[in-house]
């Protein structure tokens, strides 16, 4: 048995836990929507330097479109599709590798977390208990989960050497010399 099979299987046996998961898999992405607002938002005012939104926003962007990219190209059905079991939220039987969800849930606290470490620190907790979360509920595998988290850390690490190799600072939003 592999561990998304003793993940599945432990479904159901304790139900404070199951609406937990439930909870963060459902409702996790708007609560990182708003908090990542919330936070840019304040950062702006706090720094004056507009250029964070665009660089911010250019780094999720990037993300999410590699994400589908890679999506369409490994055609990985969910195992909730695959397997003998429902999933317990109601999700499309879209492809499922990479996760999303995982994507940008890391992306957006990888971001927090260069603005206030001690706050990115919780929300990249946050990250990985909610990639827990959509293997737990049945629409992902770990391995998309990983390959989510991978992602985004390749991806803002690559835009952080762009940007700085570009004379631009991505997280002081301005040009240097």
């Amino acid at each position: 048995m592999n561990i998304a099979e003793h993940i599945y299987n432990f479904r159901g046996t304790i139900s404070i836990i199951d609406y937990f998961f439930y909870v963060l898999a459902e409702y996790s992405s708007m609560f990182f929507i708003i908090s990542f607002a919330i936070i840019v938002f304040l950062e702006i005012l706090k720094s004056k330097k507009i250029l964070y939104v665009s660089k911010y926003l250019s780094i999720i962007f990037i993300t999410y479109t590699v994400n589908q990219l890679l999506r369409r190209l490994v055609e990985r059905e969910r195992p909730f599709v695959v397997n003998d079991f429902s999933s317990m939220i109601e999700h499309s039987a879209s492809y499922s590798f990479p996760s999303n969800h995982a994507a940008m849930s890391f992306i957006v606290a990888l971001t927090i977390y260069r603005l206030n470490r001690k706050l990115g620190r919780c929300f990249l907790v946050l990250a990985g208990l909610v990639s827990l979360s959509r293997v737990y509920v049945g629409v992902h595998y770990p391995s998309d989960i990983i390959a989510g988290a991978v992602l985004a850390i390749l991806i803002f690490k690559i835009m952080e050497l762009f940007f700085d190799k570009n004379k631009f600072h991505l997280f002081r939003g301005e040009l240097s010399d």
